[in-house]
């Protein structure tokens, strides 16, 4: 009997849009980055672009983008600049911003005076907490009026919060592993949890 033929590979597809690949043109539509995220070049553009806009180097499962030649000629001489020129990773996105909630103090409170969700401040003792910003409490952080319409905004328009600090995060493209540009926290954005229970088989939080 003769040997069957083993079945083609499956297309490869934008992570993002699905988008198949073109087999013939000037340039690959579709590009690999360096955790083996698969892109198209418009959606590879867009998600620079957003992150460019944050005052961030793009990401993907937590690690940096490599700005490979094939990925840098997707953007403009302009943003390439951006990027190359700032490097934000060591900047404040590494830090905790968290000030003393104390009105007369506000004094900004360091990485390493926070403990869980409580941070103390050297300047006067005041212990902050990091969900609501308010004086540390027991038991759940109270939300007042303005707050409440602030989350009942993200409920619509689809927002999740860090599930550490709280930030509310915007989805814009690109993969759903999100990195808490406040506290660093790396989360699934289907699910909203550190651990991921929603078994999106492309974006799994490690």
């Amino acid at each position: 009997m003769g040997r069957r033929a083993a079945p083609a590979p499956a297309p490869a597809e934008c992570a993002s849009c699905g988008v198949v690949a073109e087999e013939d043109g000037p340039a690959p539509t579709l590009l690999t980055i360096n955790c083996k995220h698969i892109f198209c070049r418009n959606c590879l553009a867009k998600f620079f672009r957003a992150a460019l806009w944050r005052s961030v180097w793009p990401r993907c499962c937590k690690k940096r983008i490599e700005l490979s030649p094939d990925i840098a000629a997707v953007l403009t001489a302009e943003e390439r600049d951006l990027l190359l020129d700032a490097d934000y990773d060591l900047n404040w996105q590494h830090n905790r911003h968290t000030y003393c909630a104390a009105p007369r103090c506000s004094a900004l409170i360091a990485e390493k005076d926070v403990v869980g969700r409580v941070g103390t401040c050297k300047a006067c003792g005041l212990e902050t907490c990091l969900g609501c910003q308010r004086p540390h409490h027991s038991g759940r952080c109270r939300l007042d009026g303005a707050t409440h319409k602030t989350l009942a905004l993200a409920k619509a328009k689809g927002w999740k919060q860090c599930p550490h600090c709280r930030t509310l995060i915007e989805y814009i493209d690109g993969c759903r592993t999100m990195q808490c540009l406040t506290c660093r926290c790396s989360f699934c954005y289907r699910c909203a949890r550190v651990v991921c229970n929603c078994r999106w088989p492309s974006c799994l939080v490690m």
